[in-house]
């Protein structure tokens, strides 16, 4: 049987609006058509107008020009950036109360229901038929069942159920942020405007929140900076850029393909714009002296002031034409922890910490929120000293750590460039220039004072002066929060090329996938190293999980036969578990396998570049001849790990067939 069709209609339409702060056109003309089928994901540069057009769909602000129609009775959801608080009263509590049709429901029917109890025969007919109405829609809003879907919404979202009854009152910003779209999505409007929802979720989280959006039946407008998000989940794109809207269909990835082909196309006809206009010029200026050539310069002065210049979107400033400094080679061995306890005071957060860092890991640390993430990198960078155990930094081992509440530390009444120019040492102004360049200050940028950047700008200008003057183990906590799209690529491409140690925590998949070589999870107060990258984290986790799920055998154990040997009917359920056990771990190696070969490849076309290059004559006379040996070198150190790593899972998966073969 055909699956039904369903009905498309308009939700929301904005027609040619405008909004203007000061003097300033945030959104210059833009027309936007939602439906309650859209899944759009709305990006672009932080400051240009996003959450000015969620507040804008919402009805929050009002455009200054142009129209916004809305749906008769549309029921709309808007999720803010950040809160600043929900009082004392039980999660759970505001959950529900935040409910408010189903509240108001309640609240009438209650007064009927009270009347009805003193004396039932008092209750007018209209009363009645108003109290069975009142039942109707009360069981149509879910009221009997509320706290049990409240529960299980704040489950998805990390709450245990004592978290759930216990006060908002002692909640951190990220946890109320949690309370706030839980009450949202158990509403479950006609329309979800969602401003930046994943910050604030971990992994777990994440992926149940996904899950949710993937079965929610209306439509959902949101603004985020997380790729993977938006990859899964986007039907369409919109990017506002300089007061401008643009619609691209299809997932984030198809955007970017989709804009790359744009910009070209634009680039090459502001080109032949370009070209058009020199000539016009060219006409102008040789024959303007020319009494007979009079009309005919009058006419192209006139085509010139009519002509609309086409204005190209400058492509992502990219970090390849910037290096930054190298830190100090250290030993091979950077931190050791053993038999490490952590905690603060009597509350033990982390126990049996048996942590060995070694030069290059690269460590993405991943697990719920309060699992101890941070915990964790302060013990590494000697910021929390250990309750037991110790732990040791190697030979010329120092830290380099950024966390968001470091960027108040910032002097606010200097330049960006004071700023970078202070902790930059011996470093020319070129280079400080540069390196401000490659975290996206450029020009008049680089004059303002700290004091009026944003959170993101301030949090990037935290990251280059973090890097320009390195220290060979930089930890990292968040350092994605509060950036943009291209800010994020700036970061990656930074830390890509940092040929020290990293040890960081993020909740951007696309982040960790391009950095990590190894995975910590740390939950219920231990820790677990799996070694690859992210894909091959999540491959291993899930193989885990599904063991965990299946039934495992158990009782009394099975009478041993004489001469000790087991019967064959335990022997083969021991033989057809160890199968399922061996098979589970096939696939994540594979997997990891197959990544750690593509970033071999990756690596390798990189150095085929590179020696082109310098096999060029003139390349030893090239400035940046010094930093592409150094890129080499270490691009080369990158390969050489990835083929150990190569060989190692290589011997795995030979040990694990030989175990499953024996198993037949």
């Amino acid at each position: 049987m055909a699956k039904p069709t369903r009905v498309v209609f308009v939700l929301v339409d904005l027609q040619n609006v405008h909004r203007i702060f000061g003097t300033r056109p945030v959104l210059d003309g833009i027309s936007l058509r939602i439906t309650n089928t859209s899944r759009i994901g709305v990006v672009g540069p932080n400051g240009a107008g996003k959450t000015t057009l969620l507040r804008l769909l919402s009805g929050e602000d009002e455009p200054d020009e142009g129209t916004i129609s809305r749906a008769r009775n549309l029921r709309m959801g808007m999720l803010p950036q950040e809160v600043a608080t929900l009082g004392a009263r039980p999660v759970i509590d505001l959950v529900i109360e935040a409910q408010t049709e189903l509240m108001e429901v309640q609240e009438e029917l209650d007064t009927l229901q009270v009347k009805m109890a003193v004396d039932a025969e008092s209750l007018s007919r209209q009363e009645l038929d108003r109290l069975g109405d009142l039942q109707d829609r009360f069981a149509l809003f879910g009221g009997y069942e509320i706290e049990s879907r409240a529960l299980r919404v704040l489950a998805g979202l990390g709450f245990d159920e004592q978290m759930a009854r216990s006060s908002a009152g002692e909640l951190s910003g990220g946890w109320l942020m949690r309370v706030v779209m839980a009450s949202l999505l158990l509403r479950a409007p006609d329309i979800l405007l969602l401003d930046e929802p994943t910050n604030h979720l971990d992994l777990p989280s994440l992926e149940w929140f996904e899950g949710f959006l993937q079965s929610f039946r209306g439509a959902v407008v949101l603004i985020s900076h997380d790729r993977t998000f938006l990859d899964g989940f986007c039907s369409e794109v919109v990017e506002i850029s300089d007061g401008a809207l643009e619609r691209y269909v299809g997932s984030y990835t198809e955007y970017l393909a989709a804009r790359a082909l744009r910009r070209e196309q634009q680039g090459r006809e502001a080109a032949r714009q370009n070209q058009r206009v020199a000539e016009i010029e060219r006409f102008i200026t040789r024959f303007r002296a020319k009494a007979t050539k009079a009309r005919q310069v009058q006419s192209r002065v006139k085509m010139l002031d009519k002509m609309q210049r086409l204005d190209v979107t400058p492509e992502m400033r990219k970090l390849r034409g910037f290096k930054f400094p190298d830190p100090v080679r250290t030993g091979d061995k950077v931190v050791d922890i053993q038999g490490g306890v952590a905690g603060y005071g009597d509350h033990i957060v982390l126990r049996d910490l048996q942590v060995h860092i070694r030069r290059g890991d690269r460590l993405a640390l991943v697990g719920p929120n309060g699992g101890g993430k941070t915990t964790l990198l302060d013990v590494i960078s000697e910021r929390l000293p250990l309750l037991q155990g110790e732990c040791r930094l190697g030979a010329n081992v120092s830290v380099g750590y950024f966390a968001q509440h470091l960027v108040h530390e910032l002097n606010m009444d200097e330049t960006v460039l004071d700023s970078a120019t202070a902790i930059a040492g011996s470093a020319s102004p070129t280079s400080i220039r540069g390196a401000l360049g490659a975290f996206l200050f450029s020009g008049d940028d680089v004059d303002k004072k700290v004091g009026v950047l944003s959170g993101g700008e301030k949090a990037r200008l935290a990251l280059a002066r973090l890097l320009l003057r390195p220290a060979p183990l930089l930890i990292l906590d968040e350092p994605t929060n509060h950036l943009d799209v291209t800010s994020r690529q700036a970061l990656e491409d930074a830390l890509e090329r940092f040929p020290g140690t990293l040890v960081f925590v993020s909740h951007d998949r696309s982040f960790v996938s391009r950095l990590a070589t190894a995975v910590v999870e740390v939950d219920g107060g231990r820790i677990e190293r799996y070694e690859g990258d992210f894909d091959s984290y999540l491959s291993q986790r899930e193989a885990r999980l599904r063991l965990a799920r299946e039934p495992q055998g158990g009782g009394v154990a099975p009478q041993e036969e004489s001469g000790g040997r087991k019967n064959s009917k335990e022997r083969r359920r021991e033989l057809a578990q160890k199968r399922k056990e061996l098979q589970a771990r096939l696939g994540p190696l594979r997997k990891e396998k197959a990544s750690v070969e593509r970033r071999m490849e990756e690596l390798k076309e990189r150095l085929r570049e590179l020696d082109t290059m310098l096999a060029e004559p003139d390349t030893y006379n090239d400035p940046a001849f010094p930093d592409w040996l150094k890129e080499r070198s270490g691009k080369a150190d990158r390969l050489e790990w990835f083929e150990d790593r190569w060989v190692e899972i290589e011997e795995e998966l030979e040990k694990t067939a030989k175990e499953l073969k024996s198993t037949d």
